[in-house]
């Protein structure tokens, strides 16, 4: 099986869930958290649409946006 990408979210859940088990976050530390999580959903839709336009128009013109999103994303360990 392909090693999955984490999405934005599944990763910022992550951030949350550790916190729970450790120290509390300040505010201006969640603040960092979120804008990372901002940065990489920014990424990753930049790079979704990269390859919709460069790579799938020609080779997979029939490729759906939740077939991308389950072949890069979604594992059995992450759910939906």
């Amino acid at each position: 099986m392909k090693n999955k990408k984490q999405t934005a979210v599944q990763w910022l859940v992550e951030q949350i869930k550790s916190d729970q088990n450790q120290k509390a976050l300040s505010a201006w530390e969640w603040m960092q958290v979120i804008k990372q999580a901002k940065a990489m959903e920014k990424e990753q839709i930049s790079e979704a649409y990269r390859i919709g336009v460069e790579e799938d128009v020609y080779n997979n013109p029939l490729k759906t946006g939740e077939q991308y999103y389950n072949e890069t994303f979604k594992s059995e360990n992450n759910g939906k």
